[in-house]
């Protein structure tokens, strides 16, 4: 029986002013002939299938339009739970009718944890699936007022670990059982496009709160593909293309299980690059010989561009040659910045990043800094933290 493991999807995001369509539709296609070539047997899509909560019709055609293709194979389960970027409802919408094609879609927790739990057995190998979405304030704990942050932070973690906890207690004794997830476990690294909610440590679970004994623990929310022990069977997939420039550089992979004779077999599988993404940095001079280098080689779609100057002032002309040069030779140059916060470009001030890059929790990380009240600053960004979760949820609901 083999088993494939994917997440963070995205479908629907745009890249600062571009579109990530092209590259959506080549990594679902890629993604179709791999699960026919390797037999997949299921298909695990752990949380954030879409950028927003209300995605384009764009991305929904792309989405049902690769269900269409996996059930027109024959013989793969889909299961997909939601993450904090998918809306429930907008998930949960078609439930009935896709479980009738095979395909099972958990947008929520249910009431009953039972309800929850997928047998996803083949011959003589048994296998059930705990499948848990992205849990929300709502899920997990019973709102007080008069609650500390402390108080808060220790009931969502004492929250998540008991769901995990109880899901572990219903599964069959003699199967091989996986869980699903979409959260942000301790020791986990981020990568810098994650739009996280999670100012300092507000809703991270250790991995003891997480294994309770099942077999594989597959999760989503991080981008940065990732085990987080030595045994393999906690794991994030990663996304499946760069989310930022600081990605750039990262490999994507999935990750495909082998189970048989109730032993799991990990293998990673590398994604190809299906948008070509660089960040180059260094003075004017240095800069223009890289994108020249760049010129030179062949790409199938694309490339776009992140020029980071090491230097202090740049003079306007200067500045707008770069886009003329990149336009030449079909480069799409997204974004040039200097490395100071605030640098002179002919005189006028410009910040680094504009703010309609920057996320809520940056700006509130940038407030903070000149911020010289009573309330220590770690209390102020666990509240902001909070606020900001229950307005998510509420945008997903």
């Amino acid at each position: 029986m083999k088993l494939l493991h994917t997440s963070d999807w995205h479908l629907g995001q745009r890249f600062h002013h571009l579109t990530r369509h092209r590259e959506h539709f080549d990594f679902l296609e890629y993604l179709v002939q791999f699960i026919k070539e390797h037999s997949v047997d299921i298909l695990i899509i752990a949380g954030d299938v879409f950028d927003t909560a209300n995605p384009s019709r764009e991305a929904e055609k792309l989405y049902y339009d690769f269900l269409k293709n996996i059930v027109s194979l024959g013989f793969c389960k889909i299961i997909i739970i939601g993450g904090n970027h998918d809306s429930s409802s907008h998930l949960n919408g078609p439930k009935v009718l896709l479980e009738s094609l095979n395909i099972h879609i958990y947008g929520h927790l249910s009431d009953n944890l039972q309800d929850m739990v997928v047998d996803c057995s083949l011959a003589d190998q048994r296998l059930h699936i705990a499948c848990i979405p992205y849990l929300r304030d709502t899920d997990i704990r019973r709102q007080d007022i008069e609650d500390s942050i402390a108080d808060v932070e220790l009931k969502i973690r004492q929250g998540i670990t008991k769901i995990y906890s109880d899901m572990s207690k219903i599964m069959p004794k003699d199967s091989i059982n996986i869980a699903t997830g979409h959260l942000f476990a301790i020791g986990s690294r981020l990568s810098d496009s994650e739009r996280s909610i999670h100012v300092g440590s507000l809703g991270a679970v250790a991995q003891d709160g997480l294994q309770h004994n099942f077999d594989y623990i597959a999760l989503g929310h991080l981008h940065k593909c990732q085990s987080l022990n030595k045994d393999n069977t906690i794991r994030y997939c990663g996304s499946p293309i760069p989310l930022s420039f600081g990605e750039a550089k990262q490999v994507k992979e999935i990750t495909l299980l082998d189970i048989e004779n109730d032993k799991i077999e990990m293998s990673t599988h590398e994604l190809p690059k299906f948008r070509p993404i660089f960040q180059i940095s260094g003075d004017f001079e240095q800069v223009q010989k890289e994108i020249h280098d760049l010129a030179s080689q062949v790409f199938s779609n694309t490339p776009w561009l992140e020029i980071k100057l090491t230097q202090k002032s740049l003079a306007k002309q200067s500045y707008d040659s770069l886009f003329q040069v990149c336009e030449e030779y079909q480069i799409e140059l997204v974004k040039v910045i200097l490395d100071q916060s605030r640098d002179l470009i002919d005189g006028y001030l410009f910040s680094e990043t504009d703010i309609s890059e920057l996320s809520p929790s940056d700006i509130f990380a940038q407030r903070l800094e000149h911020y010289d009240g009573d309330s220590s600053k770690q209390d102020l960004n666990q509240c902001f933290s909070q606020l900001l979760d229950s307005y998510y949820e509420s945008k997903s609901s």
